[in-house]
């Protein structure tokens, strides 16, 4: 066992979204409470200490997921980082303890991780990238072009994207959070 720990110690891991989503909503709100001791333990530093003490750093939101701070973001890289912040319509530089004081902020996160997710668990997702893992060929771990173009064009959101569709849904929800620039036209 010990042998094993050392090897998967360089992945941060976590509760997994989908299969234990009590205990990785648990983790999340466990970070929620470790972001907002240490914001409220600088407040009291600053009040007592002369000269003031350094300002915690305001990490974003996006730095924390893909570090999987806390293990509260297991399973999120990169990429999916990316869109699963652009789908929930949170800027991905918005400091974490922003989230985190913020109580319907912090709800959206809690409940869109799982809700984002849910779509690698449909058929929809698994059928077509299992369907093209053919078996017979010579090394079984030969990269596969196919579920790889699959799953490139059809869940990739944003990342490495030079331009995006934006349901309308999820566009009137930017304009709702004031996250679009009235003053801008598209296309200018």
């Amino acid at each position: 066992i010990q042998a094993w720990n050392y090897m998967f110690r360089q992945f941060k891991g976590g509760p997994d979204w989908i299969v234990e989503r009590n205990l990785a909503e648990r983790a999340l709100k466990s970070w929620q409470e470790n972001i907002r001791k240490e914001y409220a333990a600088y407040l009291t530093d600053l009040e007592r200490t002369e000269p003031p003490p350094p300002a915690p750093p305001m990490r974003p939101i996006i730095k924390e997921m893909y570090n999987n701070s806390g293990g509260a973001f297991s399973g999120f890289g990169r990429h999916l980082v990316n869109d699963f912040l652009f789908n929930a319509a949170i800027h991905p530089g918005t400091p974490a303890i922003s989230i985190c004081e913020d109580d319907e902020t912090f709800a959206e996160l809690l409940e869109g991780i799982p809700e984002y997710l849910e779509r690698f668990t449909v058929p929809q997702f698994y059928k077509p990238m299992a369907s093209s893992c053919v078996p017979g060929r010579d090394n079984p771990f030969e990269f596969n072009e196919d579920s790889n173009r699959h799953y490139m064009q059809h869940y990739i959101d944003v990342f490495r994207r030079c331009s995006v569709q934006v349901p309308k849904e999820l566009y009137e929800k930017y304009l709702k959070k004031g996250l679009l620039d009235s003053r801008h036209t598209i296309g200018e």
